[in-house]
């Protein structure tokens, strides 16, 4: 019998862009809930499960000062951005499991909105999209 994650695993790697999504999220020890395949929403689904740990005791996020910050399971920062009124705001920054950066984007009351640079692990851009209330903006 198949779980959650590998259907999940096999629907978000149909995209190339989701696959390294698709494997962090499969190695995690929650069900994941995919909205608008943002890595973050993974980890606002865990805070409103309630769950403040991983199994080894590490902390998965920490809010102090309407700073919201998630950790990986072995205390790397995952991401880290402003969370106000229970919403994503502004500038938040993504990490790779081996502390390099990766992404780069700005929210508007939990939507993308501004400007989202990626990177490819030569510290390429590989991705620079302009959003506006959740939706790319045409060029």
């Amino acid at each position: 019998m198949k779980s959650h994650k590998d259907t999940i695993f096999r629907e978000t790697t149909k995209h190339p862009i989701h696959q390294e999504r698709a494997q962090l999220f499969c190695e995690s020890e929650y069900m994941v809930i995919f909205v608008n395949q943002d890595l973050l929403k993974y980890n606002i689904y865990a805070m409103e499960l309630g769950k403040d740990t991983y199994v080894n005791g590490q902390k998965i996020y920490e809010l102090k000062d309407n700073q919201l910050t998630f950790y990986y399971k072995d205390g790397k920062l995952k991401a880290r951005g402003p969370f106000e009124n229970g919403m994503l705001q502004g500038k938040w920054t993504f990490y790779r499991a081996t502390g390099q950066l990766w992404e780069i984007g700005h929210f508007k009351n939990d939507l993308k909105d501004g400007s989202w640079v990626r990177y490819d692990r030569n510290d390429t851009i590989e991705y620079n999209e302009t959003f506006q209330n959740g939706k790319i903006c045409k060029k």
